[in-house]
């Protein structure tokens, strides 16, 4: 439920990861889940609910996704309003990697005679590998996204590339975009294709990422980075994007595979042929034998005959 909760307002909660808290007592549940911005937090916004649906919290048992913040920030530790209301007794999905928090929260809790449980589930990972990765690589979680033909073509040879997937298809691709805080592109692909890169659904166009473009020439409504490709994403993790979504062209695709500085690949196959005179999805790779470690499926889904696969390098890192 838990994590359930925290996927509410994923992606619309700022630098902070959306957390999920839920709070019981004879019964009675009281939820709450990371705030749009990213304030109030979780477990502030569960004690908050349970006070106005007439649950007393002392002695009740809180379950929450994420280690509660021990820090003042913005807001003062979550830990402190938890230990107010007399929680007795909470289960943590996952320790918090920031080396603000990171035990810091546990152990407060402990020392107030709080019963901690951690009960760290692989299901957890799904909801903050960007947040791991940007805490513990100083990097933005880099996720590749290509649609291409069924045998792998991105345009005709004349360039022609609208549309390879169907309308639905583009309008899922909306929903993704969504979920990333940055969407990088290179000049080639704005000068041929002109994308828009926002997310085009009805209450989602606020959460539209920034968009970012590999030129030093200056595209109107694109933030400029260039350079190598970790340079690229140290750029980026100085501007606190988090998660980025790569969209092409093939170049810079290429570029990231042969770096090896992406964590997941989402693939959307139409179910046309294009052939061999059209625009590959990868460019040379100059590999010298074939790679031995493979990617892992860890999703599927069919939208329009359009298959969209999503391929991750590692199952769970975290765990």
């Amino acid at each position: 439920m838990c994590i359930n909760i925290a996927q509410q307002n994923f992606g619309r909660t700022g630098k902070n990861p959306s957390v999920g808290a839920l709070i019981l007592k004879d019964g009675l549940i009281a939820t709450g889940v990371t705030s749009c911005g990213g304030m109030p937090h979780a477990e502030v916004n569960a004690i908050n609910n349970a006070k106005n649906l007439g649950i007393d919290c002392n002695d009740a048992k809180m379950f929450v996704t994420l280690e509660p913040c021990a820090h003042f920030g913005k807001t003062p530790p979550c830990v402190d309003a938890i230990i107010q209301a007399g929680i007795s007794h909470i289960v943590i999905g996952v320790k918090d990697p920031d080396s603000r928090v990171n035990g810091k929260g546990i152990e407060k809790l402990q020392n107030a005679g709080i019963k901690v449980e951690m009960l760290e589930l692989p299901q957890i990972y799904g909801l903050y590998k960007a947040y791991f990765v940007f805490k513990t690589q100083q990097r933005p979680f880099v996720t590749l996204k290509i649609a291409s033909s069924l045998d792998g073509k991105v345009a005709l040879a004349n360039g022609e590339s609208k549309w390879i997937t169907s309308e639905n298809a583009r309008q899922y691709t909306n929903f993704l975009r969504s979920r990333f805080n940055g969407i990088l592109v290179g000049a080639n692909t704005i000068k041929n294709d002109k994308p828009t890169l926002n997310c085009r659904i009805n209450g989602l166009e606020e959460f539209s990422p920034k968009r970012f473009v590999v030129s030093k020439n200056q595209f109107e409504g694109y933030h400029n980075v260039y350079g190598l490709i970790k340079e690229i994403l140290e750029d980026l993790y100085k501007n606190d994007i988090q998660s980025l979504l790569v969209e092409g062209g093939s170049n810079l695709i290429t570029q990231f595979i042969k770096d090896d500085l992406f964590d997941e690949l989402i693939l959307v196959q139409a179910p046309i042929f294009i052939g061999n005179d059209g625009k590959n999805c990868i460019d040379d790779l100059n590999l010298n034998e074939i790679p031995r470690i493979g990617l892992n499926v860890i999703s599927q889904k069919i939208v329009d005959g359009n298959v969209f696969t999503q391929f991750t390098k590692k199952v769970c890192p975290q765990f």
